[in-house]
């Protein structure tokens, strides 16, 4: 699966959640979010872009998401 839709579509999980006013339930719930609704190759993907180009287009929160729940 190509980065660009993943990205896309993380950042699109991360907007929904940064209603939260709490940093840290907002990086829970985007990763609760990945890992009950994504497959593992998606997973593994995301994970992929974020090592190899530290997760360059991700919102910061989504970034921090992925690095402290699913990494």
């Amino acid at each position: 699966m190509k980065a660009d839709k993943l990205i896309v579509m993380a950042n699109q999980i991360g907007e929904f959640f940064e209603a939260n006013p709490s940093k840290e339930e907002v990086e829970a719930g985007i990763a609760d979010h990945l890992k009950a609704s994504w497959n593992s190759v998606m997973i593994n993907a995301i994970l992929a872009h974020v090592k190899e180009n530290d997760g360059q287009g991700l919102h910061p929160s989504v970034k921090a998401a992925i690095q402290q729940h699913i990494a």
